[in-house]
């Protein structure tokens, strides 16, 4: 009960801290002072002459027709410092520019000057544990423009966003983005350790070389071979026919006890239920999933030629 209580109050405590650090920086933002962070060109709240160079010549190559890829790979031949490479990472992607950075400098609207708060924010994945940026309605955002904070000219800027933004009838916005592929995610590069990616229809490769030749590391692996070796004896173990079999009937009958075991009273005790109706209708809503499991194990018993298992609930 204590250890309970300690969790409800330190809950409650970061609720505290976040409104009021929330509504601090809402504050500044109002006000038209600096609301932290940092991005790439500005340093103490003001112009890096350095940076803001490469900012321009990032916007010139790519408005002249140089993709992202493209002018990321020059800048690490040239072993001109990425954005990242002073900030301190317990753990490293990447050394070098790889083209999502040069995108994401592309698409940040404080080179011409317009500076925006709360056009974000980061939430947690109760699952993975991870935290995931989420857009805030437009409505939401305050911005306001510092033209000493401009790097780009407006027409540089328009001449860059028409490559930036996407056409309406571009059919890749509508088939609901990269396809996933079984070990996507999954494999690394030993050298850099950053993702191995889809490169062409046919291997996976190293995004870190592959997307700026920030890494050295340019081996190719067949797509089909490593899915094969990695998971070919899941696939020969799990999912052979007789395993199907047993994994459904398994389910089948556990699903059957489970709903043998529970009684409407109990269904109605549930703060989850609001009514003797709504938990009857749970009921019969089990019921009917585990007799399809029962009926799809015995469908495959008999393919075999094996006796059927009385199994319905």
């Amino acid at each position: 009960m204590q250890a309970g209580l300690s969790g409800i109050i330190g809950e409650a405590f970061r609720e505290m801290v976040k409104d009021r650090t929330y509504a601090a920086l809402e504050s500044r933002a109002k006000e038209k002072k600096l609301t932290g962070g940092r991005a790439y060109g500005y340093r103490d709240g003001k112009v890096d002459k350095g940076e803001a160079y490469i900012v321009r010549e990032i916007f010139g190559r790519f408005a002249d027709g140089a993709s992202c890829r493209t002018i990321a790979t020059d800048l690490n031949a040239r072993r001109i410092p990425s954005p990242g490479s002073s900030w301190k990472r317990s753990t490293r992607r990447a050394a070098g520019w790889m083209g999502s950075g040069v995108r994401v400098i592309l698409r940040n609207e404080r080179y011409r000057g317009v500076i925006c708060w709360n056009a974000s924010e980061w939430v947690k994945d109760p699952d993975t544990g991870r935290r995931k940026r989420v857009p805030r309605p437009r409505k939401e955002w305050i911005s306001h423009v510092d033209e000493s904070l401009r790097i780009i000219s407006d027409d540089l800027w328009d001449r860059a966003w028409r490559r930036v933004r996407p056409a309406n009838t571009d059919k890749r916005l509508k088939a609901g983005g990269k396809p996933k592929y079984l070990l996507s995610g999954l494999l690394r590069c030993d050298v850099c350790d950053a993702h191995y990616t889809i490169t062409n229809a046919t291997s996976y490769g190293c995004s870190g070389y592959h997307d700026g030749r920030a890494c050295g590391n340019s081996i190719l692996v067949r797509r089909d071979r490593v899915e094969n070796i990695l998971l070919g004896p899941i696939l020969n173990d799990r999912c052979t026919q007789q395993a199907v079999v047993l994994n459904l009937i398994t389910i089948g009958e556990a699903a059957s006890r489970t709903m043998n075991g529970l009684t409407v009273t109990e269904q109605d005790s549930s703060p989850r239920r609001a009514s003797r109706s709504e938990a009857l209708t749970s009921i019969r809503a089990r019921r009917e999933v585990t007799r399809t499991f029962c009926v799809i194990a015995r469908v495959f018993a008999v393919d075999r030629g094996e006796p059927a298992r009385h199994t319905d609930p």
